[in-house]
């Protein structure tokens, strides 16, 4: 178990694809960056992640507060801010503070009968976007739908029993495999006995 965490805490935060302009991360980059202050600051967390120290980095790393790049102060906020930038962001405010409540998909958060908060799609407060091409995952609710062009969400809720997406990178062609989630339930179970 130890060699699998370790192999994990290698794994960068942003990954440049190829040479190409072209970058990838668990959930995108906050809006309040621009592309150098996102390599710059997942390095930073990589580091911790990797270091010997990687505990303390985890046991800090919990938390939704820092929300906003302008208010963090210590190495625990830069370190916070950063993880939750990369790994749980879908919306941010209108101010561009990361906001982590909704995880519904834009369509459904515009037709609730509720009114809707002042929040829009990380993606769409991005003034990095427009200059890349970015490849996410992790909200599953937007079914592979992104309202802008050049940005890939691959998450398709195969876990939730919907399909696996893939992104062939030279044609930029998707597949799709069918969840077997009947069967991931069954080895679940096996594991679990």
């Amino acid at each position: 178990m130890e060699d699998l965490m370790t192999w994990l805490a290698q794994q960068p935060l942003l990954q440049q694809i190829g040479q190409d302009n072209a970058y990838m991360s668990h959930a995108g980059i906050p809006p309040q960056w621009d592309l150098q202050q996102a390599i710059e600051q997942a390095n930073f967390a990589n580091v911790r992640l990797s270091s010997p120290d990687r505990n303390h980095w985890l046991a800090a790393m919990y938390g939704e507060k820092p929300d906003d790049w302008q208010q963090v102060k210590t190495e625990e906020d830069k370190f916070r801010y950063t993880v939750n930038a990369f790994t749980r962001m879908r919306y941010c405010f209108e101010d561009k503070r990361l906001e982590f409540a909704n995880k519904s998909s834009p369509d459904a958060l515009k037709s609730n009968s509720q009114p809707a908060p002042h929040i829009q799609p990380w993606f769409e407060l991005s003034p990095t976007i427009t200059q890349t091409t970015w490849v996410f995952g992790h909200w599953a609710a937007l079914m592979g739908h992104c309202s802008v062009p050049n940005i890939y969400a691959l998450d398709t809720g195969c876990v939730w029993g919907n399909h696996l997406t893939l992104l062939r990178w030279h044609d930029k062609k998707t597949f799709t495999e069918p969840s077997h989630k009947r069967g991931i339930q069954t080895k679940q179970l096996k594991l679990n006995n």
